[in-house]
Formats: structure tokens, sequence, C-alpha cells
């Protein structure tokens, strides 16, 4: 259970991290 939750923790930091980094190329490139 706590590697499951290790796992998806991992998961949605990569996840989140991904998306911010999307979302700043976004906006760098309206600049």
């Amino acid at each position: 259970a706590g590697a499951a939750a290790l796992h998806n923790r991992g998961l949605a930091s990569s996840c989140t991290r991904t998306a911010y980094s999307s979302r700043v190329t976004r906006v760098m490139a309206s600049l």
C-alpha cells in the first residue's frame, strides 16, 4: 500500500510538472 501511494504521488507530481512546463512554454510563446 505504501509503495502504491508513493508511486501514485510520483505520477501525480510528474503530471503536474508536465502541465506546468507546457503552460510556461505557452505563455513564453505568447509574449
